[in-house]
């Protein structure tokens, strides 16, 4: 039982850490500003799209939690956050994925 809390205790934390990734935007909106030569407007959009995607899955998947349970809303969170991250991370390296 004791291993069990431990390893919720680690998986909370590090959902924490990476749920906190969002509010680090103020560090990078700068930076992405004199690097892409991007409007003030343009950043700004960014992180308000990210902030209301984040409020619309906790309602979306609050709601599906209920019916699911917790770990089938968190698996798939897991893995629409990772498959985000990648397409982000995609999305300034190649030209065909200019829609990101």
């Amino acid at each position: 039982m004791m291993s069990n809390r431990w390893t919720i205790a680690l998986s909370g934390a590090i959902f924490m850490m990476t749920l906190g990734t969002i509010y680090s935007w103020s560090l990078f909106a700068q930076p992405l500003l004199a690097c892409f030569g991007w409007s003030s407007t343009t950043v700004t959009w960014t992180f308000a799209l990210a902030i209301f995607s984040l409020g619309t899955g906790a309602v979306v998947g609050g709601r599906w939690q209920d019916k699911v349970g917790p770990r089938k809303v968190a698996l798939t969170g897991v893995l629409l956050w990772s498959l985000g991250n990648l397409l982000a991370g995609l999305g300034t390296a190649h030209l065909g994925a200019g829609w990101l």
